[in-house]
């Protein structure tokens, strides 16, 4: 054996040494494994943004690592601007409706109580039974137990800051760093894999990020329209859960449902299709749209992670098993080819000649 035969099986035998330790921390570690992941997709967004302001005729003569920082402190500031103007407000909402809600269950019990007393086992249920209010009040107790672990969790956010920061200064560096861990007759599939798993992370950034902004905006604004007290509080919920697939969207419509059915029924109905309408908008017009690409994971396998991620990570889990899933589907797509598609990442409309792609 030459010794360029002895180099390059050493190369292949610590590349796969240094896969099968990521993978094995991976396991042991899940939690940092996703806290990593969740860094990647910050660097992605960053670092894509970046590249946009340097583009010829832009900011072009600005040096990257300045164009990088300029962008990971304007989003901070953005959402920083955001939580002083929008989180004082929503939370002291939250908590006025935590207190009301047990009264607006009662009343919406009375309301439907005649229907529901003729229905088996209904005869003897009376909700004051369950106490909503002490249920309510221990809720936000335990609630306020989070607070105790604030220190760890900040850490653990400087440092996702921090390791999202490098790689968006660099990302070239890492990526091809990691593709030259393969044979070289690979390294050009391996490429081609990152490009396109890059390029579905930014998809799905893009579109939940219009998600909130759409789904927050119009439908507080709404709310104050009809006459809504928690309009605040229930728009921000309902632009968060948009994060969570298939569930978060209805999720977001149960605070003014169960607020107008208790306190106003007539208003029932308008908001509920009005909501109704705003996903179907956004979905079906704005993001076509706006966006260039668009995504379209398997709703079973989606489910099927979504719950499996909540058993082992919890709320983060939830959150981040579709950019996951999104990551995961591309890579195997681009590796595998033509053999094996499922039409994940397709372009929302006609792309226009000479155009740059979103």
């Amino acid at each position: 054996m030459s010794a360029l035969d002895t180099h390059r099986f050493l190369l292949r035998l610590f590349g796969l040494t240094v896969i099968a330790g990521a993978v094995t921390a991976a396991w042991l570690l899940v939690e940092l494994f996703a806290l990593t992941f969740l860094a990647v997709v910050m660097a992605v967004f960053w670092s894509d943004a970046a590249a946009r302001l340097r583009r010829p005729g832009r900011l072009r003569i600005v040096p990257r690592w300045m164009t990088v920082f300029f962008v990971v402190f304007a989003s901070m500031a953005f959402t920083a601007a955001l939580f002083v103007l929008l989180l004082g407000p929503a939370v002291m909402q939250a908590r006025q409706f935590a207190s009301l809600l047990p009264t607006f269950l009662r009343d919406l019990w009375m309301r439907v109580q005649p229907e529901l007393r003729s229905l088996p086992g209904m005869a003897e249920f009376d909700p004051a039974a369950i106490q909503l209010d002490t249920v309510t009040r221990e809720f936000f107790t335990s609630g306020l137990g989070v607070v105790t672990t604030g220190v760890s969790w900040s850490l653990m956010g400087v440092t996702l800051f921090f390791v999202a920061l490098f790689l968006a200064l660099e990302p070239e560096r890492y990526r091809d760093g990691l593709v030259a861990l393969l044979p070289q007759p690979r390294q050009r599939k391996a490429a081609q894999m990152l490009a396109r798993a890059q390029r579905g992370l930014l998809t799905w950034t893009h579109q939940t990020a219009l998600r909130l902004a759409v789904t927050g905006t119009l439908f507080t604004a709404i709310l104050l329209l009809l006459g809504f007290e928690f309009a605040l509080f229930f728009g921000l919920a309902a632009a968060v859960l948009q994060i969570v697939p298939f569930l978060g969207p209805l999720l977001g419509l149960v605070g003014p449902l169960v607020t107008a059915l208790a306190v106003a029924p007539g208003r029932a109905l308008p908001v509920t299709m009005l909501y109704l309408l705003i996903l179907g908008l956004q979905d079906r017009l704005l993001i076509p749209r706006v966006l260039r690409w668009h995504l379209n994971l398997p709703a079973p396998l989606l489910l099927i992670l979504i719950i499996g991620m909540a058993r082992i990570l919890g709320v983060l889990g939830v959150l981040l098993a579709a950019p996951a899933l999104t990551a995961a589907l591309l890579l195997l797509e681009t590796g595998l080819g033509p053999r094996w598609t499922l039409r994940v990442l397709e372009p929302a409309r006609a792309p226009a000649p000479a155009a740059d792609q979103d």
